[in-house]
């Protein structure tokens, strides 16, 4: 090694070009490389198939639609559980898969099994969709569309919105779809009259069938004539109103003569509101690999071009709301400040160490050429700059210096003996070039577990992906620590050299202190081993289990949301006057809350009002939050639930069973007990009991003897209360929708429905003569989990600690007398921690057993590398202390802190236990050796530990964003670890050294004492 350096520092010219090269490179690479919130390649271990269908019943819903695609899903062996929720509008069915499960194989099972069920599903399901989910589903923008004046009407700027805005956004590179929420639609509607209907005895179900029959075109066949082939239609599609209203529905009786026939505008997907105006809410997501930023940017400029091209744009606002871009030019831009910050605070610790300005200019240029290079391995290696990546370059800030320093006090220190520049460059360098290298290696060698991980893909692209940046890092501080530190301190010399110093110089100042110390450990090293294990006990026994714990991520943490829902019995002009006693009411703190707009968004089923904080306000989202609580409006039948996006301190109280009136009744006990606790924020209701269906039930005696189609009664009596969708009305501007329907304006009571005429085997007879009514309360939704009814709570804790919650939340459940046949289980916050626990431990015992291995190989010794594992342990209890001591949740970032300081804090240990080994090599005794090895690395060690503690200060002060991913709690650990492990280190390790050797001295004795006794033995025989 020490050969290729010399031939190195031989060559400065070229290692000066290449480091131009490189580092120029890294400018480009840095312009070029995508800047994304998420990583590409996290899978959401689900898919969720929609079957969307007309207004029906959440009971006709489970019975019609989810019970018979579960039968059929249910044989796909990918599947580990099915979540299905039966809405009047809707089926949804949310598929977890097994971890070991293929995604694409999956989804090609399932699509399979929709095409084999989709023929028994009734004509009022729209086709079923599938949506696998993925990190870049989440839209990067959303915006609100308005007239600045009324006289745009809204179904013209519906038209802007569908024929232009929407294509013109999904034409831009790297966007994948745009929608829209609030748009009017128009359609031909058919409106019968009641009465008329009655009087003329139509039947209904015929007419429906012959309307979609005869509105239609076909292909029959082709004729020959002259030669010449020509494909035959049959044109017989509605052209005109008129022709619908000319439509013959018996002799003498046209369709016109019973029916109100015209278009008709209507909203298409719910009403929304910015500042209490209408506006067309709109969502753009980007393509799979873009940069989030530049789509967010190409979509202002999209905005700004239309507004000067197109004149119809000039009168129209375009209001961006939410902006992925500005959220991850501010995460990333705290990350810059942070990362600016920690390394001029380490450049200082540098020069107080020092004391030389070029020198320490010297070893600081590490920082942003090793940045520079791992920017550039990243972004070749197809990597991104998003909050993990970027996460990993500021953690590795402080240490980046750390190869450099030992190499600098290599170097000096062979200077002081006396070696000429050149000379000393080359024998320093050489000196720690190994122990530096496996430093590194165990530093990037502890992500190796990622790969491991194969049962839980997530964790491995988490791990993955803020690994990659901490090793390019690394990788590239060690290239210049051991090719331009030493050529630099070549160069960079003082021009008249220091005064020579004795070759055996004793200690001053603070080293003679240390050695005193370290001294005294040495003849009490029981002692040392006691102190060590009674921090790490105390950390284990007392401070861990006390630890709260969080999570990480707080997207859109300036914005609250308020989620409400609707009574069953409300239209959707209720829904409107609700919401407006909700705007009203927060446009009123605009002011006093320093917020910056109110968007609100609802339909039949409910909706939700969100705000969001000016860009520079001073005040705390917690302090908005409470405030907007404190007095809201209440409003009878609504049910509110106010909630940041943040996701902590939520527990899922869930309980399963077959009836459905025992398990409404054990989860409304359980609910009334936990709102009366005062640790429960609030109870979060998916679903009521509350409302009330008039239920149709046909009379089995009557039904066979008239011999009624089942079928032919569900479907007329269907269409009747919500009406039918017919074959679209080909306009000469665009196809619009053809419905049939009573006319809104007749009564609909319920001998309305009685008099509704059905068929019969013998003719039509009035419904009332063949069924009966009754009014029973029914759930707004059904939810169901693998084939059986479930009812759920949410409970938000008033607690920070998750454990805490869900422990008092047990005891609450568990203390509940629940019906028959009724079973009650938690999930939520606290169990998703768990389990990402698990695999992180996992992770960290595979990282200890590769160190170890590593060291190994380093000492050549076996139980040596012992001594440096023992640094790993009171890292760990400093850290956990330092959470403690300062009330600090710890989070997901915090677990993965545990991981990556396991192969930071053996870093010292490895450079002290070789410095001892070398002087032993030199003939030293082991006492000797040890001290004066204590006394050559104490400057390193110090300065590198330090160096990393400042440089990580600013993240640990930072605080909790606003948005994003919490950094104090990982930075917290690191410091809390280093400082216990630093101090432990300087006496632990020295004196772990010493009995180790011991042991393997009596380890030796004993064996050869063993063999010697064999082999006198053997010799007796013969």
């Amino acid at each position: 090694m020490k050969g290729g350096l010399r031939f190195l520092l031989s060559r400065p010219v070229g290692i000066l070009v290449g480091s131009v090269a490189a580092v120029l490179l890294g400018v480009l690479a840095f312009q070029r490389i995508p800047l994304q919130l998420m990583p590409e390649g996290f899978e959401n271990r689900w898919m969720t198939v929609y079957a969307m269908l007309r207004s029906s019943s959440p009971q006709e819903a489970e019975r019609l639609v989810a019970i018979p695609l579960e039968e059929q899903l249910g044989t796909v062996s990918g599947i580990e559980t099915m979540h299905t929720s039966c809405d009047p509008n809707r089926v949804r069915i949310r598929l977890q898969l097994k971890r070991d499960a293929h995604l694409p194989t999956v989804e090609r099972e399932v699509r399979d099994r929709i095409q084999r069920v989709e023929p028994r599903l009734p004509d009022d399901v729209d086709r079923v969709r599938i949506r696998r989910h993925s990190a870049s589903d989440m839209p990067v923008m959303m915006f609100a569309v308005r007239g600045e004046h009324e006289a745009i009407e809204r179904v013209v700027l519906s038209d802007l919105v569908e024929e232009v805005l929407i294509p013109g956004l999904e034409a831009l590179d790297g966007v994948a779809s745009a929608s829209s929420r609030g748009i009017v639609k128009r359609a031909v509607r058919i409106r019968l009259d009641r009465e008329e209907v009655s009087r003329l005895n139509i039947h209904l179900y015929e007419l429906r069938q012959r309307l979609n029959g005869d509105n239609l075109t076909l292909a029959v066949g082709d004729v020959e004539e002259g030669g010449h082939e020509s494909s035959v239609r049959t044109a017989m599609e509605f052209r005109s109103l008129e022709e619908i209203a000319d439509y013959p529905i018996r002799p003498g009786v046209r369709l016109g003569d019973v029916a109100e026939i015209g278009i008709y505008e209507s909203l298409a997907s719910g009403w929304s509101r910015f500042n209490q105006k209408p506006v067309i809410g709109c969502a753009v997501s980007k393509t799979s690999g873009s940069n989030t930023v530049e789509v967010c940017d190409r979509i202002t400029d999209y905005f700004t071009h239309l507004r000067e091209s197109d004149p119809r744009f000039g009168a129209i606002t375009l209001r961006p709301f939410f902006d992925q871009g500005k959220e991850i030019r501010a995460s990333v831009g705290a990350l810059y400040d942070n990362a600016a910050i920690g390394g001029g605070l380490a450049m200082l610790i540098l020069f107080l160490f020092l004391r030389r300005v070029r020198m320490t200019l010297l070893v600081s240029a590490a920082i942003p050429l090793s940045l520079t290079l791992g920017v550039t391995a990243l972004y070749f290696s197809g990597g991104t700059l998003n909050m993990f990546s970027m996460m990993g370059f500021t953690l590795v800030v402080g240490m980046l210096i750390d190869n450099a320093i030992v190499v600098v006090e290599a170097i000096l220190s062979r200077r002081e003996r006396g070696d000429t520049p050149r000379e000393a460059a080359a024998r320093g360098t050489g000196e720690v070039a190994l122990a530096v290298l496996t430093a590194t290696c165990t530093t990037i060698i502890v992500f190796l577990p990622a790969i491991f991980l194969v049962d839980d893909h997530n964790a491995r692209v988490f791990l993955t992906t803020l690994g990659k940046p901490i090793a390019f890092a690394l990788l590239s501080s060690l290239a210049v620590a051991l090719i331009l530190i030493p050529l630099g301190a070549i160069y960079l010399r003082r021009r008249k050299d220091p005064p020579r110093a004795k070759m055996h110089h004793e200690p001053r100042g603070m080293r003679r202190l240390y050695v005193r110390m370290l001294s005294g450990a040495m003849r009490r090293r029981v002692l040392v081993v006691a102190v060590a294990f009674a921090f790490l006990y105390g950390a284990v026994v007392v401070a861990m289990p006390n630890l709260k714990q969080a999570q990480s991520f707080g997207w859109g943490g300036n914005s609250v949301r308020v989620r409400f829902r609707f009574p069953r019995h409300y239209t959707m002009n209720d829904a409107d006057r609700a919401v407006k006693v909700y705007e009203e009411y927060l446009m009123g703190l605009i002011d006093e809350l320093e917020l910056e707009g109110c968007y609100a968004r609802f339909e039949k089923p409910g909706g939700m009002v969100i705000v969001w904080q000016k860009p520079k306000s001073s005040l705390l989202i917690d302090d908005v939050k409470e405030r907007i609580f404190e007095d809201w409006p209440k409003v009878p039948g609504v049910r509110v639930n106010l909630e940041s996006f943040e996701e902590d301190g939520l527990t899922r109280v869930t309980l399963t069973g077959d009836d459905a009136a025992r398990l409404q009744q054990g989860l409304d006990l359980i609910a009334a007990r936990l709102e009366a606790m005062p640790f429960v924020a609030e109870v979060l209701r998916e679903e009521d009991m509350g409302a009330q269906e008039l239920r149709v039930t046909l009379n089995d005696g009557v039904v066979e003897r008239l011999d009624i189609n089942q079928d032919w009664v569900r479907g007329t009596v269907g269409w009747v209360v919500r009406g039918a969708r017919l074959k679209d009305f080909r306009s000469p501007e665009r196809d619009l929708p053809l419905l049939l329907e009573f006319n809104p304006s007749s009564t609909r009571e319920v001998t309305d429905l009685g008099n509704t005429l059905v068929p019969t085997g013998t003719g039509l007879v009035p419904l009332a003569t063949i069924a009966e009514f009754s009014i029973h309360k029914a759930p707004v939704s059904i939810r169901r989990r693998d084939g059986r009814r479930i009812s759920e709570r949410t409970v938000r804790g008033d607690v920070d600690d998750l454990k805490d919650l869900d422990r008092r939340v047990r005891a609450v459940v568990s203390s509940t007398p629940l019906p028959p046949g009724v079973r009650a289980e938690l999930g939520g916050g606290w169990q998703q921690f768990k389990q990402d626990q698990s695999v992180l431990l996992q992770a960290l015992g595979l990282a200890i057993v590769l160190i170890f291995l590593l060291t190994g190989v380093l000492f050549e010794e076996l139980l040596l590398p012992l001594a440096v594992l023992l640094t790993i342990f009171p890292a760990l209890a400093g850290s956990i202390w330092l959470l403690y001591l300062t009330d600090t949740p710890l989070d997901e970032t915090g677990l993965i802190a545990f991981i990556l300081l396991s192969g930071v804090v053996v870093n010292n240990g490895i450079v002290l236990v070789d410095r001892i080994q070398q002087w032993r090599r030199r003939g030293l005794p082991m006492r000797a050796a040890v001290l004066r090895a204590g006394s050559d690395r104490l400057r390193p060690v110090l300065m590198t530990a330090l160096t990393t503690i400042v440089g990580l200060l600013p993240m640990a002060l930072a605080g909790r964003p606003e948005s994003g991913i919490r950094y104090d709690v990982m930075a917290s650990m690191f410091i809390g670890g280093l400082a216990a492990s630093t101090l432990l280190t300087l006496f632990l390790v020295p004196v772990a050294f010493t009995l180790f050797t011991d042991l393997s001295r009596a380890l030796r004795r004993a064996l050869r004492f063993a063999s010697g006794g064999l082999w006198r033995r053997r010799a007796r025989a013969r």
